[in-house]
């Protein structure tokens, strides 16, 4: 955990073994600067537990991120976190098998802990750090298959089990009403260097 990231003047440590806490950097609570007012859990200080030394969790390496960046499709039916192929559910973690059932994205937060575990990772702001990571890997992979195209590309029909779940390409989304086809290039808005 002696990484510049975990470090004192930027994203603080781990949190203390009785109740994962923060103690240390500008996101701990006595600090003032940081109070969790989301409601998602009761305590008002940023928890995390980097590692999970009671549960060890290894973050993903190179080759799991290759795995992932190399597949050639976006995803497959039946649209969920069962489907054995896809960057989707390479990328996100929802992969089963293997010594390790989480994978890449998911990994990443469970070995952060604390409140990037569940609703309230917003909380915690490597969070933020993380997805703008994940958004990076999206480009890469959207330059590296540049034929590949998101999917489903139409709507579900109403007996299809993920109906209303996963989103197609024209769908509008809610609750912002913007379809994932309007979303795909962003580089009118930013650029991210090679």
């Amino acid at each position: 955990m002696a990484a510049t990231l975990w470090s004192e003047d930027f994203l603080g440590g781990t949190g203390r073994t009785r109740d994962q806490q923060v103690l240390t950097g500008p996101f701990a609570y006595k600090t003032g600067n940081w109070t969790i007012k989301g409601g998602v859990t009761e305590g008002k200080f940023l928890t995390r537990d980097l590692g999970r030394p009671s549960e060890p969790v290894a973050l993903p390496t190179k080759d799991e991120l290759a795995w992932a960046m190399n597949e050639k499709v976006y995803d497959a039916a039946p649209w969920d976190s069962t489907v054995a192929s896809g960057f989707r559910n390479r990328l996100e973690g929802w992969m089963s098998g293997g010594d390790e059932p989480w994978c890449n994205h998911n990994r990443v937060h469970r070995w952060i802990g604390g409140h990037m575990l569940g609703g309230s990772s917003p909380d915690d702001p490597v969070f933020w750090l993380h997805h703008a990571f994940v958004d990076l890997l999206w480009d890469r992979w959207q330059h590296k298959h540049p034929k590949a195209t998101y999917l489903p590309k139409s709507k579900l029909g109403a007996g299809d089990p993920q109906s209303g779940r996963a989103i197609s390409l024209a769908e509008p989304m809610p609750p912002w009403n913007v379809k994932p086809s309007e979303l795909l290039d962003h580089r009118d808005l930013y650029r991210y260097e090679a």
